[in-house]
């Protein structure tokens, strides 16, 4: 998070770093492809874990 999101912008006041730091989160754990999870977003895979076991 410090490389791809605090150290890229300039916060003026610590409402602003709160702000963006939760648009950062979600943007990174909704919308984000991770390689390690076969090029899914992380909520998608939880989703689809969840839906798994309790097919189960």
């Amino acid at each position: 998070m410090k490389y791809e999101f605090v150290f890229r912008e300039e916060f003026r006041k610590i409402q602003e770093l709160r702000d963006g730091a939760d648009r950062f989160l979600g943007w990174y754990n909704r919308v984000r492809l991770h390689s390690t999870l076969g090029y899914a977003c992380p909520w998608a895979k939880l989703f689809e874990t969840a839906k798994a076991r309790n097919a189960a």
